[in-house]
């Protein structure tokens, strides 16, 4: 299952990401609530995979923004934690079960992060 999530609002990421605890919660909701949309519509256009036991392998695509330098890889992950954990729940497993995500960088650098489970 393929899920495209927007690029993580700056308030997300563990490096510089400044802001008041309520503009941070803000901005986790949001990103919760558009990444439950976004895998309730990739489960509607690929249908609910098989996980079967064991670890789920995750990859992340990350089209970096058009501008500025790539980020680290551990940051992707930290940004996307809260979209994980909504993907998640949307396809009916405990994120326990992710295995550590693998971070691949692609181009366009177009600001997007494709999520495959």
């Amino acid at each position: 299952m393929i899920v495209d999530l927007p690029w993580p609002n700056k308030l997300l990421w563990p490096n510089g990401s400044e802001g008041s605890r309520a503009a941070k919660a803000a901005a986790k909701r949001k990103a919760r609530n558009d990444a439950s949309w976004l895998a309730i519509q990739a489960r509607k256009k690929h249908g609910l995979p098989e996980y079967g036991e064991g670890p789920i392998p995750v990859k992340l695509i990350v089209y970096a923004k058009p501008k500025g330098p790539l980020p680290d890889r551990d940051n992707c992950i930290a940004a996307v934690k809260v979209q994980l954990d909504a993907i998640a729940e949307q396809i009916g497993v405990n994120d326990r079960r992710f295995a550590a995500p693998v971070v691949e960088f692609g181009t366009p650098r177009n600001g997007r992060i494709e999520v495959i489970l």
